[in-house]
């Protein structure tokens, strides 16, 4: 390939095989965990109104993870990074086992969102750094893997609660994650044996480069600041309801059973289609891609809405569906924009600094989201007000970055 850390094809194949292990392992304790997460705190007495305190608290704690991203990366490499927060979330189930609804299921919460929304920046750029010429495909093969797993691990961590109970599921997710956290350790150290010297001076010299320098002239592009924007209003919009959204099924009855199966479906729906995608963003501009993630988005809100208001599960089951396409088509799309936007040595900073000002604008957003949830129809208001912001947000995107081409 012409560009990224590895040389030949089958240095790929080995980093593939390793990172496939890796993203196996996290997505298969993540899907597992994530909303038996929200049931256990739940039936601990955390409601949802303290859960989107708390929700807070973890995304403001975020911005301060993303930020440290930037200084982490002067010294070690994206690799260390990602396994250095996937090791931080294998602390979130050990430590929700307290039952302590004041400190520790909170802390455990407020633990597994900064991992996992810092974390994940981690890993994006870590596959940049690799993927090359052939980025799309890579994202579309890992994710593939990893949204495989995803269908796997709801149904299979519910029935696992259900046999042994919360104590067995959330160990073995800790011991899930920390197997991921020590597989992408296994990929660095194969890529550091095998890393030619030009990347190694590229990565060098960007470690010695302002930040704020960067960023100016990157911002320079009228483009590259529509696309901040979106993203910005993307988050605030995303964070008004998917963030809780497994903390809003528990507060409606939706029972675990039935939202583990949903969730399954959801990522069975990314599962057939990741690839597609993936392959898209590699022959078509990938604005398209993501204004089609965009829409996808704000209509799964609105059958959401429709589904709890008139107790439908086809509408919810719809509303699943489309998280699971909207999720496939945004993950290759918006790192093959950057890739094609954005300069090598400019990424991280570049993609740091989007997830900072995104977060910084929706971080209140799940508290915000509190008080709109009565506000149209009962406690689904934030629901209809997140699809017109979701649905708007995708148009005037796409208008922008045709205008500025």
């Amino acid at each position: 390939m012409r560009e990224g850390a590895v040389r030949s094809l089958r240095e790929l194949y080995v980093v593939l095989l390793l990172l496939g292990v890796a993203y196996s392992s996290y997505a298969l304790a993540y899907s597992s965990y994530v909303y038996l997460a929200r049931y256990y705190a739940e039936s601990h007495g955390v409601d949802y109104d303290k859960q989107a305190f708390y929700q807070i608290i973890a995304n403001v704690m975020s911005i301060i993870g993303m930020t440290s991203i930037l200084w982490l990366n002067k010294k070690f490499n994206m690799f260390v990074i990602a396994s250095l927060y996937t090791f931080l979330l294998a602390l979130s189930p050990t430590i929700a086992l307290s039952k302590d609804p004041f400190v520790m299921i909170p802390l455990s919460i407020v633990i597994m969102e900064i991992s996992f929304q810092t974390g994940i920046i981690a890993r994006n750029l870590m596959i940049i750094e690799i993927g090359g010429s052939y980025l799309g495909r890579i994202l579309g093969f890992l994710m593939t893997i990893n949204s495989l797993m995803m269908i796997i691990g709801p149904v299979a961590g519910y029935k696992i609660k259900e046999v042994a109970g919360y104590n067995i599921i959330f160990l073995l997710s800790s011991s899930l994650f920390l197997i991921s956290g020590a597989m992408i350790l296994s990929v660095n150290t194969y890529i550091n044996r095998n890393l030619d010297r030009e990347f190694r001076k590229k990565e060098a010299s960007f470690k010695n480069v302002s930040v704020i320098r960067h960023l100016h002239t990157i911002l320079k592009n009228r483009k590259l600041i529509y696309f901040i924007i979106f993203a910005s209003i993307d988050r605030f919009s995303y964070n008004l309801w998917a963030q809780l959204i497994f903390a809003l099924t528990a507060s409606e009855n939706i029972r675990a059973e039935v939202v583990s199966i949903t969730y399954s479906i959801q990522n069975l729906s990314w599962f057939v289609s990741q690839y597609i995608f993936g392959l898209l963003s590699d022959k078509i501009n990938p604005v398209y891609i993501l204004f089609l993630s965009e829409f996808l988005t704000g209509l799964s809100a609105y059958l959401l809405a429709e589904g709890i208001y008139l107790y439908s599960d086809i509408y919810i089951v719809f509303s699943f569906i489309l998280i699971g396409l909207s999720i496939a088509s945004w993950i290759p799309s918006y790192n093959k924009y950057i890739q094609i936007n954005i300069k090598k040595d400019d990424r991280t900073i570049f993609m740091t600094s989007v997830n900072i000002l995104a977060s910084l604008t929706g971080f209140s957003a799940p508290l915000i989201s509190v008080y709109l949830k009565d506000l149209l129809l009962k406690g689904l208001g934030h629901l209809y007000i997140a699809t017109i912001l979701h649905i708007i947000n995708a148009s005037i995107f796409l208008y922008t970055q045709r205008r500025e081409r």
